[in-house]
């Protein structure tokens, strides 16, 4: 149930942040042959922003939550834990960061 609000906040707020950056910079280009070219441009910006705040929310209250059960505490270091998996998540979702230092880690 929290993995769910937090994923809804995530898509909500990332959709607002989402609009405010595709109107106040340039996005990628769209082609000429569209009717609305903005308003296409303004949306593919919004979902993406959408996306990783959703997946950040949900990474971090799912694994938050799911330490809270194991380890049977509720302390700081749940959340320090959720914090870098979240954030190694939206690095690996956005950019393929994580999994290329990954790859370098093996080599």
């Amino acid at each position: 149930m929290e993995m769910g609000k937090a994923a809804g906040i995530g898509l909500a707020g990332g959709s607002v942040w989402g609009g405010l950056v595709a109107m106040l910079y340039d996005g990628p280009s769209v082609g000429s042959n569209v009717k609305y070219p903005e308003l296409i441009r303004a949306a593919k910006v919004s979902g993406k922003y959408a996306a990783t705040a959703s997946v950040l929310g949900a990474t971090y209250i799912g694994i938050e939550q799911a330490l809270e059960k194991y380890r049977m505490k509720k302390d700081f270091v749940n959340g320090a834990v959720a914090g870098f998996a979240a954030g190694a998540t939206a690095m690996g979702f956005t950019g393929k960061t994580f999994i290329m230092l990954q790859l370098l880690r093996l080599a």
